[in-house]
This record gives C-alpha cells, structure tokens and sequence, in this order.
C-alpha cells in the first residue's frame, strides 16, 4: 500500500479508521505521532498466472503458398513444403519455457526461435495434431490445436 499525507511528514502504516497517523521529524529521535486525512490510497496488486498459449502458423512466403487449404484448425501442406509454427504466449511471470508437441509428445524438431518450430522438407512423418505448452512458476498452459496432414507432391 501507499500513502499520501496532506502535510509533509513521513507517513507510517499505522492506520486507525479512515485516518493516518504521520510521524513529524522535528525532535531528532521521538516521533510526534498525529492525526492527518489520507489524501490518497493505492494499493498495487500483482496478478499472476498460468500461460495463455495460441498456437499459429507463420506464412513462409518461399515459392508461394505451401498451405493449399487451411480451414479451421487443419491444414494441408505439400510434400517437400516448409511450414513454421508460432506459439505465443502471454502471462505473469513471463513464460520460461515453450515446448511444442506432435500428437500429445514432444516435438523432436525444435528447429528455430524459442517460439516457433520449423518444418523444412515436410515429409508425410510430419503429420498430425500440433500443440504448444508454454511454462512458469504458476503452471503449464496448453494451446489450441492445429492438424497438419502432408498431401503427396505430384
């Protein structure tokens, strides 16, 4: 909590109803105790939580589109294509650790920045339901999800 007092006294938190009492410092060691309006109350309240995690797709913009269909939560990549997820996550404390999981395991393929995954040469192994987990001290937050099937390249 902080508090403002009308006068200029060094304020205590020694709070008796809707007042303040404010210690004066003019003798040197005994503190003059009196009554003054509070002027002002804040009080700062740090919220913390457990990540919030959305799971999306960077378009990768090399030769076109890879993506040939995205509806919904599944897409379609072309044999060969590149595909890059994102997994953006937002919390207090900030997220200490960002792992990104293929069909509930951890993804083997943490190619990249701490918060995206890149697929280079995507074969049809690559395929299946995407997630990401974003960490802290308050706990784990899942992601949506988004599946990826792998079409033949003819």
């Amino acid at each position: 909590m902080h508090f403002v007092c009308r006068d200029t006294h060094r304020c205590a938190l020694r709070v008796s109803g809707h007042t303040l009492l404010c210690a004066s410092n003019s003798d040197a060691n005994v503190p003059q105790w009196r009554e003054t309006t509070v002027t002002d109350v804040s009080i700062l309240i740090l919220m913390y939580s457990v990540p919030k995690a959305r799971l999306s797709v960077l378009d990768t913009g090399s030769q076109g589109h890879t993506v040939t269909h995205a509806g919904g939560a599944s897409l379609m990549v072309k044999e060969g294509g590149e595909i890059v997820f994102k997994c953006a996550a937002r919390s207090r404390p900030p997220p200490y650790n960002i792992t990104f999981m293929i069909n509930g395991k951890v993804s083997g393929n943490t190619r990249g920045a701490r918060d995206t995954l890149r697929l280079s040469s995507v074969t049809r192994r690559d395929a299946g339901l995407y997630t990401c987990l974003a960490s802290n001290t308050e706990g784990d937050g899942h992601s949506n999800a988004i599946m990826l099937r792998v079409t033949c390249e003819s």
